[in-house]
């Protein structure tokens, strides 16, 4: 079952259309610890996807990785489910980001924000009012540290709402959440 991940997410060895990215990554970005695989933008996934054109690739790595990791963190299935919608491909992203909506790590704010990221993939604009709306709601944790922007992820939800009808790495980038 692992070789044949490893087949599905590491870079083909036929030769590729002048056009096609490499989308290059060392096979051993599947021991890394999940930090280093998730967190991190030298190493893990973040560090394929910085490469142009390979969100896909991307995604399919953090499948792989999941997948080899027994993993079912939250986390994992939503950035590859945004992964998916960065690469065009909602209906493959709806799903996953579906998976993570349970609270992360006890964050309240999560399933709003998920919704939120949802209602944009389907072009339901009512939804994405409504998940910001809940996302206003939700308290803030005591322990929230005082340099951390609250509601969490405000900021992408917003930029949602301001690109709405563009394509959601468009609207998610930063051009998106400075716009009024």
């Amino acid at each position: 079952m692992l070789a044949m991940l490893l087949l599905l997410a590491t870079p083909d060895a036929a030769p590729r259309a002048a056009a096609a990215p490499a989308c290059t990554f060392d096979r051993g970005i599947f021991e890394l610890a999940f930090a280093e695989f998730d967190q991190d933008e030298r190493q893990g996934w973040r560090a394929i996807a910085a490469q142009p054109g390979c969100d896909g690739k991307a995604a399919d790595v953090i499948r792989a990785y999941r997948m080899n990791q027994e993993s079912t963190l939250s986390l994992l299935y939503f950035h590859e489910g945004q992964l998916r919608a960065f690469a065009g491909d909602s209906a493959a992203a709806i799903p996953l980001l579906e998976r993570s909506r349970p609270r992360l790590d006890g964050v309240a704010a999560w399933p709003p924000y998920v919704d939120a990221t949802i209602a944009f993939l389907r072009g339901d604009r009512p939804a994405l009012l409504a998940a910001r709306a809940t996302l206003l709601t939700v308290p803030k944790p005591e322990d929230w540290p005082v340099d951390n922007a609250w509601p969490q992820n405000l900021d992408a939800v917003d930029g949602l709402i301001a690109c709405f009808g563009k394509p959601y790495k468009e609207a998610y980038g930063a051009a998106c959440r400075s716009k009024p």
